[in-house]
């Protein structure tokens, strides 16, 4: 489903375009995220703060800049959007607020919702400490000498599943493990840009 390219992945459906790039591209919104869970509807502005924001425009490019938090895509036949999921951003539940937002503003229910990951670093790969863990119950492993393994996709998953989400793309790649990709918890200094771009209405998503 996924594809790769030079500057990283991208995925088509018949009404939308997502990136995931190293490089910059250019957005309709400039958002200021916080690793919060306020949700942004494009309404022409140039910039905002939040992390995430939605749109029914056909052509407006939004996106969300990560490097080990997870860029989280939400696809309808009338309105895309993406969020910024961090563990901050998780636990304050960006995901919730996300099928939120599309209900309240587009008239979108969950079941009528793609939602799709792109590359964050896994459930293998992501160490945290107690008090990190604690917030996360079962979906942090305990790793020993007071660290734990934490599964954000598998703890954000879960949130859309249990509001009706009935189609789940999972992330093309772990950044941390994926050379290519830029991962904080290596020291990149560098970001991922994922996007999303609305192309017109659909019959069918994926």
């Amino acid at each position: 489903m996924w594809g790769r390219i030079d500057e990283g992945f991208y995925l088509v459906g018949e009404n939308f375009e997502i990136r995931v790039s190293r490089n910059p591209i250019s957005l309709d919104l400039n958002l200021i995220q916080t690793h919060g869970a306020r949700v942004v509807i494009y309404k022409g502005q140039r910039e905002d703060i939040g992390d995430g924001a939605l749109t029914d425009r056909v052509g407006v490019v939004l996106g969300v800049k990560t490097a080990d938090c997870f860029p989280i895509f939400l696809i309808s036949k009338f309105a895309v959007g993406v969020l910024h999921a961090g563990w901050r951003g998780s636990i304050r539940g960006i995901a919730l607020e996300g099928l939120m937002a599309m209900y309240e503003n587009f008239g979108v229910k969950p079941e009528e919702i793609t939602v799709i990951f792109g590359p964050g670093i896994c459930g293998k790969c992501y160490e945290v400490g107690e008090e990190v863990a604690e917030l996360f119950g079962k979906f942090a492993i305990p790793k020993g000498n007071g660290k734990y393994l934490l599964d954000l996709y598998g703890y954000n998953r879960r949130i859309f599943e249990s509001y009706g989400v009935k189609l789940i793309v999972p992330p093309p790649a772990c950044t941390y493990e994926d050379p290519f990709l830029f991962s904080h918890r290596r020291g990149d200094k560098g970001r991922l840009y994922n996007t999303v771009k609305m192309k017109g209405y659909a019959s069918d998503i994926l």
